[in-house]
């Protein structure tokens, strides 16, 4: 057997005998692995001159109607929300940066405090996908991480993204799971940046 040969099924055993929960682990590092190199790409792609930090803030997914809708894969439309929330906070320091992204969703669409935004950043981080319960929980902070306590969340968000103009039917309900639709993320976002506009002119 050739050395490469062996290196390749010594890989296969060990991925083989990870647990179902290294295995998740190892999935979620990929997903985002992948959704960075499709950034990278697009910003290699449509190179820009002059100051980032000074350049307006970037429209997205204006064009794409309903779920998935277009040519684009779930990573790069995933990765074209990372830059809209980055673009968010590009002048804020990057230990900051998780909180100046909360109080923007808190204030743009009067959600209920802190952890409904933390609810709410996870879903459009993680657009198009189903987001389990105790992932959400973990991933906003919230004292008690059941599932009783995350429906009363998204239900609330629900009315709160609707109030504020974003389609019906943007939170789906999947197997102890959420997910917000992809044209929904782009609502969101490009509605930030909208505010963050008419802001900036005031």
């Amino acid at each position: 057997m050739a050395l490469s040969d062996k290196n390749k099924s010594e890989d296969l055993l060990n991925v083989n005998s990870l647990s179902h929960i290294d295995l998740h682990d190892l999935e979620k590092q990929l997903t985002s692995l992948e959704t960075s190199i499709a950034s990278i790409r697009r910003i290699l792609s449509h190179p820009t001159s002059g100051d980032l930090t000074n350049s307006p803030l970037p429209g997205i997914g204006k064009d794409r109607i309903g779920d998935g809708a277009g040519n684009l894969t779930l990573s790069e439309d995933q990765a074209d929300v990372h830059s809209g929330l980055t673009a968010l906070c590009r002048n804020a320091k990057a230990e900051n940066r998780e909180d100046v992204i909360r109080q923007k969703l808190v204030d743009c669409f009067a959600l209920d405090g802190w952890v409904a935004a933390g609810v709410l950043l996870c879903l459009l981080r993680q657009s198009g996908e189903y987001i389990t319960h105790q992932q959400l929980a973990e991933a906003a902070g919230t004292i008690s991480p059941t599932a009783g306590v995350i429906r009363v969340y998204v239900c609330q968000l629900r009315q709160q993204l609707a109030a504020g103009g974003i389609e019906s039917g943007a939170i789906e309900t999947g197997r102890r799971s959420y997910r917000l639709v992809r044209s929904a993320a782009f609502q969101i976002i490009n509605t930030l940046n909208q505010r963050e506009k008419d802001f900036n002119t005031a």
